[in-house]
């Protein structure tokens, strides 16, 4: 499978599934910030060997940092490991 379809399954399924997460646990965010975490977790995806951890810190740090600080447990985090189960299960779809 091309890398580069896995960073664009990262970066949409990201921006899709996260806003859904953070809605559920009545989080206020911008869907700016949302894609932007998104966006750089899926071009981090990218990095040889390292790419899945520093999608996952970068998406994660992005969102702390633009979101809020009160937010991280466990809005954030579960919002993120949704969206990273979601990716597992098209990337299965895709092969």
């Amino acid at each position: 499978m091309s890398p580069y379809v896995v960073a664009a399954t990262y970066a949409v399924t990201g921006a899709a599934v996260i806003p859904l997460g953070l809605q559920f646990f009545g989080t206020k965010y911008r869907f700016a910030d949302v894609l932007l975490a998104a966006v750089v977790g899926g071009l981090l995806s990218l990095i040889p060997v390292a790419g899945g951890a520093a999608s996952l810190l970068a998406t994660v740090g992005i969102l702390y940092w633009r979101v809020g600080k009160d937010a991280l447990v466990p809005d954030i985090l579960v919002a993120v490991f949704l969206a990273r189960l979601v990716v597992f299960l098209a990337l299965l779809k895709f092969t």
